[in-house]
């Protein structure tokens, strides 16, 4: 994540280097270049998350918008069993840890509201977001199993991939920020919600035929409450 903050710092600096001394603000400007930082809850589960995204407006107040995001979940005990068996009854160990990472690639529209301007010399602009997108993810993950051996005194291993089945590709989300404009600058508070089930990759997960993976609950909806900075030029 502090890559993705570090490359969306570099884009800024690259962008105010060509635009020079360009007149214009977020009202005038087509292109908006977007950094948020996201609190997520499943259920009780929370995750953290970091998402960059790119907003073409195509008319004052209706833009398109495509972006990246990714989300750390921090529950990491619903994986698949630690142990299992094969056919021969050799046991296997899990060998990854589980850890419960997405990456998400998200489009949709952005549609804004008329600003409403603030401040003694009217510079500030408050003005309201609505963003509905289709979330697209890869839909099945994979997990390492290990059978040790011992043999002349050294440890080896054989080592199985199992993957998860029907795992769901897409998923809708709708996000809505109040936000505030400065100049080229726009600061926002968001709150999101959508019917991703972040865990569906791994609800499926078969090893020699036999489901690995422990029961979990499922909600109808995902929560996402997100602090955004967007640069317009």
């Amino acid at each position: 994540m502090k890559k993705i903050a570090f490359i969306f710092c570099l884009c800024l600096s690259v962008i105010h280097l060509f635009a020079g001394e360009r007149e214009g603000d977020f009202k005038t400007n087509k292109n908006v270049l977007s950094l948020s930082g996201s609190l997520f809850a499943y259920g009780s589960e929370p995750a953290l998350g970091l998402e960059v995204s790119y907003i073409r407006y195509i008319g004052k107040y209706v833009g398109i918008m495509t972006g990246l995001a990714f989300q750390n979940w921090m529950d990491n005990d619903y994986k698949p069993n630690t142990e299992v068996s094969d056919g021969k009854g050799q046991k296997y160990t899990l060998y990854d840890d589980g850890k419960l990472l997405r990456g998400n690639w998200l489009i949709g529209t952005n549609f804004r509201t008329p600003s409403v301007s603030l401040g003694r010399e009217k510079d500030y602009q408050l003005f309201l977001q609505c963003e509905p997108a289709l979330i697209l993810t890869l839909p099945n993950e994979a997990f390492s199993y290990a059978h040790y051996t011992e043999e002349g005194g050294k440890i080896k291993g054989e080592f199985r991939s199992v993957r998860n089945k029907g795992g769901d590709v897409a998923f809708w989300r709708v996000k809505s920020a109040l936000s505030l404009g400065i100049d080229q600058l726009a600061f926002s508070l968001g709150y999101t919600i959508s019917n991703q089930d972040p865990y569906s990759g791994r609800r499926n997960v078969c090893f020699d035929g036999h489901k690995i993976s422990p029961s979990r609950s499922t909600y109808k909806f995902l929560h996402e409450c997100s602090v955004s900075l967007s640069y317009s030029f």
